[in-house]
């Protein structure tokens, strides 16, 4: 659940969720990439678990999230398997705030629909990533419009193929 109970990518301090977010309320700050920055150091302090990959998985907001704040302020501590259903944004500052040759064991995996709305902020942030020089795998599903497929079973099925060679 995202510090503000509605959604990872936008402000902490919006609480009302009415569906109807805008750019203008993005977490342009950074808050809930630090958040969740809390969240995986508490995992490793508690468990003996396996820092690296860490397998990241987000649809829709969640991919926005992770594609236009996590990854550009934090992808170089926490690498791993990124598995981006049905949205995807380029980073948010325009920039990564590390060195891309930082990047490791990370891959993107893209997965959306040729009608989704947001199909030309997926499509930047394919390009903005490849830039970077990021691996990433993009599959088009043909007639889907926004999550209009099993995203949750795509984000799975990314991670078990993600864990091998691209």
């Amino acid at each position: 659940m995202a510090p503000n109970r509605c959604a990872w990518w936008t402000r902490p301090s919006l609480t009302t969720c009415t569906g109807t977010e805008t750019a203008a309320d993005r977490d342009e700050a950074g808050e809930n990439a630090a958040a969740l920055v809390e969240v995986i150091n508490a995992l490793r302090k508690r468990w003996d678990i396996v820092n690296e990959p860490i397998l990241f998985g987000g649809s829709a907001g969640g991919s926005v999230f992770l594609t236009g704040s996590f990854v550009p302020r934090y992808g170089n501590r926490y690498r791993g398997v990124v598995a981006l259903g049905c949205g995807g944004s380029a980073s948010w500052s325009g920039a990564l705030e590390w060195d891309a040759g930082q990047r490791g064991s990370t891959r993107l995996f893209y997965v959306y629909g040729d009608r989704d709305p947001a199909v030309a902020d997926i499509r930047a942030s394919i390009a903005a990533y490849r830039g970077y020089g990021f691996p990433l795998v993009e599959t088009v599903i043909a007639g889907a419009t926004g999550c209009g497929f099993d995203d949750l079973s795509a984000v799975r099925d990314v991670w078990e193929r993600g864990l091998g060679p691209l």
